[in-house]
């Protein structure tokens, strides 16, 4: 057999039995070489068994623009034009050798050569078309340009035959095709090739539910090699109509595309292609878009973007993804009820939880928008979805969310559920956690189950959990139990960090202890960390503590240089040092200075505006911080609303005005939680300064008003928890009606909060794994905490002659370990004279002024009787002279009596008492006697 007729015989069984091997649509015709194109025939296909990939071509030298194609050649029969066909009249393969096209030369050549191996597999066939254009390269490298046409062309006609044939081939097979065609410069044509390739040959390129595509990364190379891919993108559109899911594919990749490289504009446009002209609107392409717009922060974009395609397409709604999205607007976004509103509709309308992510994210959503009662319900419904499926992250977000809404009964429950049901990896991320809640850290109950889990269960730590814990043990000012885990942590090999040394130095600043903040500055100093950012702004701390101005400058220059970012905290510091050196002017100067005043410079300058009684001023600055845009917090309601306050019936009312205004139910849950506001304490306190001034104006009808305002939102929000200044001042209005009952109501309420907060850690129980429990007491830092709540309540017992209830609550006190100023103290002993009882005062003014041990503490050099004397009643006694005269009243009328009254209600003659005080207390008699 004649090779030239092997060769007639495979084209007659080629063109009767398979279909055309044209392209089904023209293509642009590319610019031919002038001069011709000559091959040796002998030389290709010397070894039949050739290894393909070795063509090396450079791409930078075949790049194509595509603005400079933009005509489809007209379909002609003349052989000589190198036109395509526009209808069903096909130009011979035989018409195409004879061409003077090159390019066309090129491609019959290859056509011609290599139709013998349609019958081969996908990747032994690209083996012969690499051998093939190899050969052809050393024989003429003129003609690499024409080479990604005829490359194309050739493995459309390959593709077409073999999807007839039923045969399939999988996504890496066709990856390799398409990374050839990459290296002969042919970026264009791996579009073209990709918008040919049948649908049944490899159903997995034409899925556009994933932006995870099998040819992800070679569509990337090509869209960036090619100089106007939406242009070539509209042209496929029109070349290959029946292409469309194909082409849905690389319109969605290009998205994807753009996004990643921050292309948005481009991206709107092509998305607006798709949707408005093409009507395609994949999940993936949808959340692309909404996506690009969370990026810029364009979030009522994004929300309309969402509402737009789930009104054409309502089954995106239900996407795990895009619901995600949405709410992590809700959780980002400084308000956005509407993203959350649309998430929760769709999970209700599916009547399930889709994912674990989306059900995390909800957790946060929903404390965020104070909906905590649906906390529990949707854990219930994701029990019932997932089965029990608890995982470690799962079980994380449902305590976070807890923790965040200061549910200590279910934050313990669900705590012990996870050590049953699920291994709790992560658990070292809950005392993070417990550091953004106040509610929680200062409860600490939880904090140690967590430190004792963590040494059960022999979890790694780092060094950012020593940190969290020294933050959280002296944020209760709990100086002892932060010593001891410090310690602790240290001995398992845990390095301290500078940012542990900023926190102990912060902790020792606030407890006021000067020689452990001295031993921790020499610590600083000899590690030659005193420019680290934390610590240097520690140091900002501590000279305000000690107004020390040198220190506070030579901080500032450390900032300027190595904390660009802590600008605010040092304008924040040096307006502070200001006001406590009582220059507010200054105070306010720096503030005129602050470029971009935040939240915080702001409350500063409230304050001091109200406490230089400048009204006009203050409504200027509240008109300010609006203008700005800078959204009210717990702090700044605070420090207007107090500024206010001290303004007289004026100021009253414009603090009236402005908690109504910003205390709407829709924004409580904003301003008032722990991520926004860590201190809990400042939504009670909001209302302390009103109720306060309501009632020292007589207005007891507006305090009432106020308080009940506030018990609504506390019954409402677990997240606000009382504390003990916004009892105080509910008390003290109950106080001045004189109702026994509330009064006594808040009372218990103080003594509450008190034990929950201000009680030392048994953290040796944790650490040392003592059996025993520690004997607990007050932290000392504590221990006068209640000096101002139990004057206001004691003064009321007596007022109302409750002396037996006083004297309970007294020793209730006494007995928790919190210790009374001397102030108090005077005032006790006028009130045991108020109940008749003038031996108790007197033994309570001996046991508690004049001691032995208590004269020596505040008369180390007293030489003699005298000077004592002459110290009691001088302007410096912590006795004071009212006190005693009231006791040398109650004397004299003892002496007209004739006796007086002791313990267990004994009758004694006055006489025969004041020689007993005499021989007992020496110091005292003289002392009274000088009265």
């Amino acid at each position: 057999m004649s090779k030239s007729f092997a060769y007639r015989h495979i084209w007659c069984f080629w063109r009767f039995n398979t279909p055309l091997l044209w392209f089904p649509q023209p293509l642009k015709y590319w610019p031919a070489f002038q001069q011709s194109h000559t091959f040796n025939s002998m030389s290709v296909f010397k070894n039949d068994n050739a290894i393909a990939n070795q063509t090396t071509v450079n791409e930078s030298d075949v790049k194509r623009n595509v603005e400079k194609i933009n005509d489809i050649y007209e379909c002609s029969n003349n052989t000589k034009s190198p036109c395509f066909p526009n209808s069903d009249s096909r130009i011979p393969l035989v018409n195409w050798k004879t061409s003077t096209n090159p390019t066309l030369q090129v491609r019959a050549y290859m056509l011609d050569l290599l139709l013998p191996f349609f019958t081969l597999d996908l990747l032994p066939f690209l083996n012969k078309v690499c051998e093939c254009c190899n050969h052809m390269l050393l024989d003429n490298p003129k003609i690499k340009q024409d080479l990604p046409f005829a490359f194309c062309y050739l493995f459309s006609s390959y593709f077409s035959y073999k999807s007839s044939r039923q045969y399939t081939c999988s996504s890496e097979e066709i990856s390799k095709v398409f990374r050839h065609l990459n290296r002969l410069g042919g970026s264009e044509y791996v579009l073209h090739l990709f918008a040919q390739i049948p649908k049944a040959l490899c159903k997995e390129l034409t899925d556009v539910r994933t932006l995870n595509h099998p040819l992800r990364s070679i569509f990337t190379f090509c869209f960036k090699n090619i100089s106007n891919p939406p242009n070539l993108l509209k042209l496929l559109t029109k070349l290959y109509p029946r292409s469309d899911r194909a082409n849905e594919v690389l319109y969605t990749q290009y998205l994807g595309f753009l996004t990643k490289r921050g292309d948005y504009q481009i991206a709107i446009y092509m998305f607006d292609e798709m949707y408005r002209t093409h009507h395609w609107s994949s999940f993936t392409a949808c959340r692309l878009m909404i996506e690009s717009l969370v990026r810029q922060n364009k979030f009522e974009e994004a929300i309309s973007l969402y509402k737009k395609i789930i009104a054409k397409r309502p089954k995106i709604a239900r996407d795990k993804k895009i619901l995600n999205l949405l709410l992590y607007i809700s959780t980002v976004s400084n308000r956005s009820p509407d993203a959350f509103k649309l998430a929760l509709q769709s999970i209700s309308n599916a009547n399930q939880i889709p994912s674990f992510d989306v059900f995390s994210r909800l957790m946060s959503a929903l404390v965020k928008y104070n909906m905590t009662e649906m906390i529990l319900p949707l854990v219930k419904q994701y029990d019932h979805k997932f089965r029990n499926l608890y995982s470690p992250n799962i079980f994380l977000s449902i305590v976070q969310a807890l923790v965040f809404c200061g549910d200590m009964v279910n934050i313990q429950r669900w705590y012990n559920m996870s050590r049953v049901n699920s291994e709790l990896s992560r658990i070292k991320h809950l005392l993070n956690c417990f550091l953004n809640s106040s509610t929680v850290s200062l409860d600490v109950s939880m904090v140690l189950e967590l430190l004792r889990d963590l040494k059960k269960k022999k979890i790694k730590v780092d060094e950012r959990t020593l940190v969290i814990c020294i933050t959280i043990f002296s944020r209760r000012k709990d100086l002892f139990a932060m010593e001891k885990i410090h310690q602790y942590f240290s001995d398992q090999g845990i390095k301290t960090s500078n940012q542990a040394y900023a926190a102990l130095l912060d902790a020792y600043i606030e407890a006021e202890d000067t020689e452990k903040i001295e031993l921790y500055l020499g610590k600083i100093r000899r590690l030659g960390i005193t420019e680290d950012v934390s610590i240097n702004r520690m140091l900002m701390r501590l000279a305000l503590d000690r107004l020390d101005w040198d220190l506070l400058e030579q901080c500032t220059k450390v900032a300027e240089r190595k904390d660009p970012e802590g600008q605010d905290y040092l304008s924040t510091i040096t307006m502070l040092y200001h006001v406590r050196q009582h220059e507010l002017n200054l105070a306010l100067r720096i503030f005129s200075g602050i470029q971009k005043p935040n939240v915080v410079h702001y409350s500063i300058a409230a304050t001091v505006l109200g406490n230089l009684n400048q009204l006009d001023q203050l409504l200027l600055l509240e008109k300010r911080m609006e203008s700005e845009g800078k959204a009210p917090t717990a702090l700044s309601l605070v420090a207007f609303v107090s500024s206010y306050c001290k303004q007289g019936a004026e100021g009253l009312d414009e603090a009236k005005r402005y908690m109504s205004k910003n205390f709407q139910p829709d924004k409580r849950a904003l301003l008032f939680n722990p991520r926004t506001a860590n201190d809990m304490t400042y939504p009670p306190s909001l209302f302390s300064s009103l109720i306060k001034e309501y009632t020292s104006l007589g207005d007891i009808k507006e305090a009432k008003q106020v308080l009940s305002t506030y018990l609504e939102y506390f019954s409402k929000n677990i997240t606000s928890k009382p504390d003990i200044p916004f009892a105080i001042a509910s008390m003290r209005l109950y106080c001045s009606l004189h109702d026994t009952v509330l009064s006594r109501q808040f009372w218990d309420l103080i003594l509450q909060v008190a034990q929950q907060n201000f009680i030392t850690t048994d953290i040796a129980a944790v650490v040392d794994d003592k059996n025993i429990p520690s004997p607990s007491g007050v932290i000392p830092a504590y221990k006068s905490a209640l000096n101002v709540a139990a004057e206001t309540y004691f003064s009321f017992l007596a007022s109302v002659n409750s002396f037996q209830e006083l004297d309970q609550e007294w020793s209730r006190l006494e007995k928790l370990g919190f210790e009374y100023d001397d102030s108090l103290q005077n005032k006790r002993i006028i009130w045991l004279l108020y109940d008749d009882r003038l031996d108790a005062a007197i033994k309570r003014v001996y046991n508690i002024f004049l001691s032995s041990k208590r004269i020596e503490e505040l008369i180390p050099d007293a030489s003699s009787q005298n000077s004592i004397i002459s110290f009691f009643l001088s302007p410096d006694s912590p006795l004071y002279f009212s006190t005693l005269k009231a006791l040398r009243d109650k004397l004299d009328m003892a002496v007209e009596d004739d006796f007086v009254r002791i313990s267990q209600g004994i009758l004694v003659p006055t006489v025969k008492y004041l020689q007993t005080i005499r021989r007992d207390n020496e110091i005292l008699f003289n002392l009274l006697a000088k009265v």
